[in-house]
């Protein structure tokens, strides 16, 4: 903790003098109370100690920072105008997502990417917060422990089980562990990282309430729940990340336990409309941040009505869809013409995943990659950039759609002294086994800033809604009514509904884990 100024208007120190960071003297007056805040509320690039000096106007008048890492390779977005907002009257909590983007190599405009939000563990609600990824590909909360040393685990925030009042040791299917007692270990694997952990149960809240003198109980949804502390993280992915851990939003079936699935237990509490949670994505051009709405939807990010898709088998935890068909530009794929494709909308995946035997000749007709197809500010690929459209659609006629643009992404090739900027599909090969697969899709980012995504597990649906971003207009007129017009549309040309595929209602934790595996929570490289 330090002790700060309510608003501090003074630049951070530019010079070194005898190993101490000074900035010149700034006009920022102490409040006549001081306020305890949290070293997080500042950037996580910094951490920015603060000196009273003795004066009867309380200046501040030295401000003494320490640069926490180099910045160099990564680039964190803030969004410090863009507070979580809890909308006591509708019940709904949105969570403020940050994205952060890491360099990958030498290779220009390679990027790894993550979007995260705030929570907290443990009592006194809000004393220890954790940046986390939301990840419906997963089902647990993940923080590292206080005891683990690994470098991926002591460079980003621990929890402290004896600084919680309310946390208990426990083992996987809840039961206190005896003082001195072995306990039960988990093993989880996301992408090419892996995380052993142990069991704890104790309070997990919504979003950060950085002073104590406020009651984060009485403003924030909370919930008592099972989670999982790290003991041991790979240094590879972990390590790079500004996030501390993952939140699991997959269906209970995913879980160890129900106790352990955050969605289940958040709606028990009472506090929110329902337990749903929807996905809003800004694109890169817009002036509004990415947010995680929990309790229901906002009619405001929608201007289409929701057409909504039904789990298939959601005993397996996965919010797995049956797809009727895969079109480009208006022809259909013989590969999913007879039907058992299936799509998991996974908010821990960025690109679009398909099977390897499908995706050389999606990428064909596709007609990508493209040379010189880049905005002037080369965040994205022009709108006009030639090409097929991409369209899934899944049972209840519910049609995605995505230009060129919109499931493009911009990457740079060298060849020799010459370089060239192109438009390439965010498409990957993942070959998943039975009984997710084999021909399984990923729906990850390109869809979600499109279209606004509603999860609704009680009625285990998956809703979507084009977008409404800021920047753009009200598409209610046009583009909406092509989305109603397209699933009307599809009735006819696509062949009736298949039987239902049959699919394991039972897998094991390592089954259940392996496609977890393939995967790194909305982390993936662009």
């Amino acid at each position: 903790k330090v002790v700060g100024c309510a608003a501090v208007r003074s630049s951070l120190c530019t010079s070194a003098v005898a190993g101490v960071l000074v900035a010149a003297a700034s006009d920022c007056l102490f409040p006549p109370l001081y306020k305890t805040v949290y070293l997080d509320h500042f950037t996580p690039q910094s951490n920015v100690f603060l000196r009273q000096m003795r004066s009867l106007q309380y200046f501040c008048s030295i401000l003494v920072c320490v640069l926490a890492e180099s910045t160099r390779n990564s680039t964190i977005e803030q969004w410090p105008g863009f507070p979580d907002e809890w909308d006591q009257d509708r019940k709904l909590y949105s969570v403020k997502l940050q994205k952060q983007r890491v360099a990958v190599g030498t290779r220009a405009n390679q990027f790894k990417t993550a979007y995260f939000g705030w929570v907290s563990l443990g009592t006194p609600a809000g004393s220890q917060i954790f940046s986390v990824v939301f990840d419906t590909g997963s089902a647990h909360l993940v923080v590292p422990s206080a005891t683990c040393q690994s470098k991926s685990c002591t460079k980003h925030r621990r929890f402290w089980r004896k600084r919680s009042s309310t946390a208990v040791d426990i083992n996987h299917d809840g039961s206190v562990v005896p003082k001195g007692s072995a306990r039960d270990q988990l093993s989880v694997s996301y992408g090419t990282g892996e995380v052993v952990g142990i069991f704890v149960r104790d309070t997990v809240c919504l979003g950060v309430q950085r002073r104590l003198e406020e009651d984060v109980a009485g403003t924030a949804p909370c919930s008592e729940m099972h989670s999982v502390l790290a003991t041991s993280m790979s240094d590879q992915p972990f390590a790079a990340f500004a996030f501390d851990g993952v939140l699991g939003l997959a269906l209970p079936g995913l879980s160890e336990t129900p106790s352990f699935n955050f969605v289940e237990q958040l709606a028990k509490s009472g506090r929110l409309q329902s337990g749903m949670f929807s996905l809003f994505l800004a694109t890169e051009h817009d002036k509004e941040p990415a947010e995680l709405t929990f309790g229901g939807a906002k009619p405001e990010r929608m201007s289409s009505p929701l057409q909504w898709a039904k789990v298939l088998d959601p005993e397996t935890g996965y919010w797995l869809l049956p797809i009727k068909a895969v079109r480009i530009a208006g022809e259909e794929l013989p590969f999913c013409a007879n039907g058992g494709c299936r799509a998991v909308v996974d908010t821990g995946t960025s690109l679009i995943a398909a099977p390897k035997k499908v995706v050389q000749d999606i990428n064909q007709r596709l007609q990508l990659p493209l040379r010189h197809a880049v905005d002037g500010d080369e965040k994205g690929c022009s709108p006009d950039v030639p090409g097929a459209e991409f369209e899934l659609v899944f049972e209840g006629d519910v049609v995605i759609q995505l230009k060129p643009s919109e499931y493009g992404r911009v990457v740079s090739r060298k060849r020799g002294k010459s370089s060239s900027t192109l438009c390439e599909a965010m498409l990957m090969s993942m070959d998943v086994p039975p009984p997710l697969g084999p021909n399984l899709f990923i729906v990850g980012e390109p869809v979600f800033k499109k279209y606004y995504t509603v999860f609704d597990p009680e009625h285990q649906r998956v809703g979507f809604s084009l977008a409404k971003h800021a920047e753009a207009p009200d598409v209610v007129g046009a583009e909406a009514v092509s989305l109603l017009a397209q699933s009307r549309a599809a009735k006819a040309r696509v062949a009736a509904a298949r039987p239902k595929s049959g699919i394991s209602r039972w897998m094991p934790a390592a089954m259940m884990h392996a496609f977890s595996a393939m995967r790194m929570p909305m982390v993936t490289t662009v």
